[in-house]
């Protein structure tokens, strides 16, 4: 393989420079910069967080919401660790102990690239980085949450329509605590709405008392 093949086409088609790269045995993990800030990109070319104003403000919207919901949450679990700016949302309340789990180690050795809006994240004492699968993670954990968040990409990327099932949301509502929540965030762009209705139609029949947040 051609040096820099990868980031050579990464470079081209999305337009920035790839200051970071790593390989792990999930996936290969990049982070671009251009004049409008850094990206997380993965080796087919998807970027799923960036340092842009936007991208910041949805994601420390999830955290807000969530506590929002379960203002006394104290222990919090975030299954997919992105560029850390939803956990950085967190760590602003007074909780005890907030978990990253994600299933590529490199997301971690990425998050210092990310440090204008995560604001050093991974340096709170409070925050523990897991590299795991996130269902395997909850069947295997004796600990249980205040509050679990999800952070998926697109249910079309490969290998996560696992965690948008019946079978999955059953296994996190048992890692609750009393009077825990479960967030989830959904791309209803990507999805349309009839895989849109038809995941909140799932997710329903585990939590009945789900409630839907836009900020549209």
């Amino acid at each position: 393989q051609p040096p820099r093949l990868v980031e050579s086409l990464i470079e081209e088609t999305r337009g920035v420079d790839i200051i970071f790269n790593q390989e792990s045995a999930a996936d290969i993990t990049m982070v671009g910069e251009s004049d409008t800030g850094r990206e997380l990109i993965y080796h087919d070319g998807r970027g799923t967080c960036a340092t842009w104003p936007i991208a910041n403000y949805v994601a420390r919207q999830l955290a807000y919401s969530s506590m929002a919901q379960n203002p006394d949450a104290l222990d919090i679990l975030i299954i997919s660790m992105g560029c850390g700016n939803t956990a950085s949302a967190f760590t602003a309340f007074p909780i005890e102990s907030l978990d990253i789990v994600d299933l590529s180690p490199s997301v971690f050795e990425a998050a210092p690239y990310f440090e204008l809006t995560n604001l050093g994240v991974m340096k709170d004492p409070r925050v523990t980085a897991i590299a795991d699968d996130g269902r395997n993670y909850l069947l295997t954990t004796k600990k249980r949450y205040d509050i679990i968040q999800i952070e998926l990409p697109s249910i079309h990327t490969a290998g996560v329509v696992n965690l948008y099932t019946r079978e999955f949301y059953e296994i996190a509502r048992k890692k609750l605590k009393p009077g825990g929540i479960l967030s989830q965030w959904l791309d209803v762009n990507q999805t349309g709405r009839e895989v849109g209705y038809m995941l909140l139609n799932t997710m329903l029949e585990v939590f009945p008392d789900t409630t839907v947040w836009s900020n549209k």
